[in-house]
């Protein structure tokens, strides 16, 4: 039987946090869209009151979504550290193994001939 046939996937541990983000993320564009065309309307001239308005609250809708996304990305780096450590190595670029390993904020990446494979 497979994995997403047998009720694993949607019961994972991490899924209820990664499911989150893509729709954070719908929200954070609708609201760039809104903001861009209140925009335009400003630029006309055209229904100025409403044009604020819909700028105001669709700034303050992506912002809000834009903390939750901070938040659940962040979620999901932990479960991941917590549950996946391979896999947490692998996004920090770590190909030897370490207790207490530094997290990078920025790097560059460099590969290693003698620990990547063929």
């Amino acid at each position: 039987m497979r994995w997403w046939t047998s009720g694993k996937f949607f019961f994972h541990q991490l899924q209820s946090i990664n499911s989150c983000i893509p729709f954070l993320q719908g929200y954070v564009l609708a609201a760039i869209f809104v903001i861009g065309v209140s925009s335009w309307f400003l630029l006309k001239k055209r229904d100025v009151l409403y044009a604020k308005r819909s700028i105001i609250v669709a700034a303050s809708f992506g912002l809000l979504a834009s903390i939750f996304i901070m938040l659940t990305g962040d979620g999901s780096a932990r479960a991941v550290a917590h549950h996946q450590p391979m896999k947490f190595a692998a996004m920090e670029n770590l190909y030897l193994g370490q207790q207490n390993a530094p997290l990078a904020a920025f790097g560059i990446l460099k590969t290693d001939p003698a620990v990547a494979g063929p």
